[in-house]
């Protein structure tokens, strides 16, 4: 729950299922659920649906919100829905709908909202002026590569070792 809005176990399952099949597409099918998991991926969908949900509360709490026309319009922008010259095709519409499992109806409550939250983000982001300082170190932390070796003794192959004598502690001590 975060603020007045909660996320379902239902909501996430959607949402990470949707995901991963994208995440799949993407790699040509060859990421199991196991590999996902270990990426953090779980974790990703998880924090994606907090940001959006966080947002949500705020833009509720400022009564904001988009009329049916500007719903409509954006989605005739989408260039998933226009055919090559540019004009919308609801073919297309209804064909990524089915490809998807959605209603129109929760498709546009859908775009509605991140419409909504696209609009509230990047009021947010462009008022904010980030010290230079500040991104150099946030890229080098980022881009950061370490390179991590061991290596393991066998401790029945490692020579024993003995008792020192006062005379080689004084010799060791004061080389």
């Amino acid at each position: 729950r975060i603020g007045d809005v909660e996320i379902s176990t239902n909501e996430f399952a959607q949402q990470y299922q949707t995901q991963f099949e994208n995440l799949r597409r993407r790699f040509g099918g060859r990421i199991t659920q196991e590999q996902a998991r270990a990426l953090g991926f779980d974790q990703q969908v998880l924090s994606q649906l907090v940001g959006a949900a966080a947002i949500d509360n705020h833009t509720r709490r400022l009564q904001l919100g988009l009329s049916d026309d500007a719903v409509t319009e954006h989605l005739k922008r989408d260039p998933r829905f226009t055919t090559p010259d540019g004009k919308f095709s609801k073919g297309a519409l209804d064909q990524f709908l089915r490809q998807n499992g959605l209603t129109e109806r929760a498709f546009l409550n859908i775009v509605r909202k991140d419409e909504v939250r696209d609009q509230m983000t990047i009021a947010l982001v462009e008022s904010v002026n980030v010290p230079v300082a500040m991104l150099e170190v946030m890229h080098k932390f980022r881009d950061e590569k370490r390179k991590i070796s061991f290596f393991t003794l066998d401790p029945a192959k490692v020579p024993a070792v003995g008792e020192p004598d006062d005379a080689k502690i004084a010799a060791t001590y004061e080389a």
